[in-house]
């Protein structure tokens, strides 16, 4: 298990560490204003392109990832179910248990415990 988790961080900063550089020139070489502006509103906003790419893929992740969490819904109340199931089913075989040792300890006589056959087998 300790072996997967390495092998995922080092894949993920394999990942992350040129896109982390990229975005980082990206800014740099981008920094001239643009004009933001909304059709039927009259004024506009300068902002600097790299800070609305950013922004803007910014905005794309929290939406996929709000779509993923929101597809997934279904699966993780399948999975709840399951389990508040099995854990009623592991109370109610608890509750039997209990029963039927009372009952054992209940119907045991006092005594010596019963003697343990062997079975000797002689080979012909």
């Amino acid at each position: 298990m300790a072996r997967r988790s390495a092998l995922r961080r080092a894949i993920s900063f394999l990942v992350m560490a040129p896109a982390t550089v990229i975005l980082v020139l990206f800014a740099v070489s981008n920094r001239e204003p643009v004009l933001l502006s909304l059709w039927p509103l009259s004024e506009g906003v300068a902002a600097p392109l790299y800070l609305v790419v950013v922004a803007l893929l910014a905005i794309g992740i929290v939406i996929g990832m709000a779509i993923a969490w929101a597809s997934g819904a279904r699966s993780r109340r399948e999975v709840r179910e399951a389990r508040d199931r099995a854990e009623r089913e592991a109370r109610e075989l608890s509750r039997r248990l209990a029963a039927v040792e009372q009952e054992l300890a209940g119907n045991a006589a006092p005594g010596p415990p019963p003697a343990s056959r062997s079975v000797t087998t002689t080979m012909a």
